[in-house]
């Protein structure tokens, strides 16, 4: 095998592992056909499986509108910006005393 200097130790220990190494290693066998579908659907219950593309555009979409909604609140809020609602003006308050007397 031949190959340069600083791949040495990266590279060819991969490949071909010292015996230490290999002796703390462990080694997967074949399953037999219950242990194997029992992995699978184990497997399967881990993976996502497809995501539909509605949901891979509009979360990350969803997620940069939240922060430069936060980031404007808080550069108007800095400002001193408010939100509030103005107050109705229902005119003058007449006592229940003088809706009767009328």
């Amino acid at each position: 095998v031949y190959m340069d200097e600083e791949e040495v130790d990266r590279q060819l220990t991969t490949q071909y592992p010292e015996p230490s190494t290999v002796a703390r290693c462990a080694i997967m066998t074949d399953f037999n056909k219950h242990d194997l579908e029992r992995i699978n659907a184990m497997w399967s219950d881990v993976k996502v499986g497809e995501v539909p593309m509605f949901l891979l555009i509009g979360i990350p979409v969803v997620i940069v509108l939240l922060i430069v909604l936060g980031i404007v609140l808080s550069v108007l809020k800095k400002k001193g910006v408010t939100f509030r609602r103005k107050q109705k003006d229902y005119g003058e308050l007449i006592k229940s005393e003088e809706i009767r007397k009328k």
